[in-house]
């Protein structure tokens, strides 16, 4: 299982499991929330996921 944590307070912190529906980016064209599928991205750029932006399919205006 892999999940992200963030601190909280010193003696606390959140943690939560990363599944197929809670992963999300923002569009850098605008700014729209994007579901990410994790297998997709990794497979695509060989496990470096870093700074790899998700876009949405039409954007109004493009």
């Amino acid at each position: 299982m892999f999940y992200v944590k963030e601190p909280i307070t010193d003696n606390m912190e959140f943690q939560m499991e990363i599944t197929d529906k809670n992963v999300f980016c923002r569009c850098p064209v605008c700014g729209k929330e994007v579901p990410v599928n994790l297998e997709k991205v990794l497979a695509k750029v060989k496990g470096a996921c870093s700074r790899q932006p998700s876009y949405v399919k039409t954007v109004p205006g493009n």
